[in-house]
Order: C-alpha cells, then structure tokens, then sequence
C-alpha cells in the first residue's frame, strides 16, 4: 500500500521489458528465461532502495505489475515489468534510475537477457 504523502511531489512510472529466449518447460536449460531474470531484478531493485537511501530520503519503488504471458509449459521469450515511483527531490529521482540501471545491468550480466526501460 502507497501511503500519501504530500512532500512527495514527483512520481514515474518505470516500463522495462526482459527479452530472453523462450522455450519449452522440459528444456529450461535452452532458455534465458525473463520470468527468473524478472524476479530477481524486483528484488535487486527493493534492496538497493533499501540500502541505498537513508531513512531520512523521501522516496518510495515499488512494483505495479510483472506480464509474460499465459501459455501453459512454456518459457517466454519477453516479460514486462512496471515499476511505480514516487520522490521529493530531483536527485533522488536521479538515483532512482541509477538503482534501476544498475539492477538491470546485473540482471542482464547474470542471466544473460537485454532489457529496455523508459520513463513516464
């Protein structure tokens, strides 16, 4: 839950999509499954807020949604993921993305899938 927070006057929305190689659940080794790499990115990203703020810092990174699809007993090749922002100083923003960058970056060296993210 978002709590209100008025000193809170900027907020984004963070798209990211994961593009690995799909492919079929009995042959997980043939894939750079997006899914994996997705949630460990969330978690990469909550750690390094966590960390990488003092408590003082008014910020908040969460999460708003994770799709890769429906197909039953497949891998996906892509996962979207959407993270929502919020902050009151413009560094604090630039340090959000950095956190964002450098969570992708790791994701992508340990799980070898390429990402994209834009802002709104």
């Amino acid at each position: 839950m978002l709590e209100k927070n008025p000193k809170r006057t900027g907020s984004f929305y963070a798209h990211i999509e994961l593009l690995g190689l799909g492919g079929h659940s009995s042959t997980p080794y043939r894939t750079r499954n997006p899914l994996v790499a997705g949630f460990e990115f969330i978690h990469a990203v909550q750690n390094n807020v966590w960390w990488g703020f003092s408590t003082f810092n008014n910020v908040t990174l969460f999460p708003v949604d994770f799709t890769s699809g429906v197909k039953a007993n497949i891998i996906p090749e892509t996962a979207s993921i959407t993270l929502y922002g919020e902050y009151a100083e413009k560094t604090e923003y630039e340090t959000l993305q950095t956190i964002i960058r450098t969570s992708l970056d790791g994701i992508k060296a340990l799980y070898h899938v390429d990402y994209t993210v834009t802002y709104q």
